[in-house]
């Protein structure tokens, strides 16, 4: 599907449409800046929901209450992740294959897709499709997925990851080495207290085409004018070069 991209949610928390809701300030930024010759049906952005419920859910603050109808809070407030851990960074994830499964499946079914855009544990998870669709995973990797280079969608054209990881456990390390070469863009915080900015940067490091943006803020998607001219500049550097 050209000009159409991909978002993976953050995981742990919001499901793919109440992460929209956060964040379609993305998809309008890019729905008027890029040229409709090179994006014909415009841009579109699919929202997957992590496939593994966690309970008890997290409730809304008052503020993003606001943003939904009545019909949609009883839904939005269950919590899902895109796999179980005491920590995500250095153990084995469970059910994660799961979760590749799926996501492959999205991509088969709706893609091909130009890029990712992704936050926290799903930041993570997108570094591992990069790596993924550039062939670089173990056989003990490609084995306990249960795939073969066939499987795999083609390479995507940048990813963009907002406070995101590396996972640590011996298991990934062909993942991130030799380095993932897809063009990422890192956004980072200094003040993030969920995923501290040392990690952000060790993911930032696995990447040989990494590019790095500070923002003045904690653990969400930034969202001010100077995020939105980074992301803008990149996606186009990689779409339309």
């Amino acid at each position: 599907m050209e000009g159409s991209l991909t978002r993976v949610d953050s995981g742990n928390a919001q499901s793919g449409p109440y992460f929209e809701i956060k964040t379609r300030f993305i998809q309008d930024l890019l729905q008027k800046a890029l040229p409709t010759d090179k994006f014909p049906g415009g841009v579109e952005m699919f929202y997957p929901t992590a496939p593994h419920l966690v309970w008890p859910s997290t409730p809304l603050s008052d503020d993003e209450s606001d943003d939904f109808s009545f019909e949609e809070k009883g839904s939005q407030q269950q919590t899902w992740t895109w796999g179980f851990t005491g920590d995500h960074q250095r153990d084995r994830i469970e059910r994660w294959e799961d979760s590749i499964w799926y996501l492959l499946d999205v991509i088969k079914e709706s893609g091909p897709f130009d890029g990712i855009v992704a936050f926290s544990l799903g930041a993570a998870v997108a570094l591992t499709l990069l790596s993924l669709t550039e062939g670089k995973a173990s056989e003990e990797v490609m084995g306990a997925l249960g795939l073969d280079l066939t499987d795999l969608p083609p390479r995507f054209k940048f990813a963009i990851c907002c406070s995101g990881f590396v996972f640590k456990h011996p298991f990934y390390d062909s993942l991130y080495a030799p380095k993932i070469k897809t063009p990422t863009l890192h956004f980072v915080s200094a003040w993030d207290p969920v995923i501290l900015e040392n990690l952000t940067l060790r993911a930032a490091a696995r990447c040989s085409m990494s590019r790095l943006v500070y923002h003045p803020g904690s653990h969400f998607v930034p969202r001010g004018r100077f995020a939105q001219k980074a992301m803008l500049e990149f996606v186009m550097e990689h779409t339309l070069s």
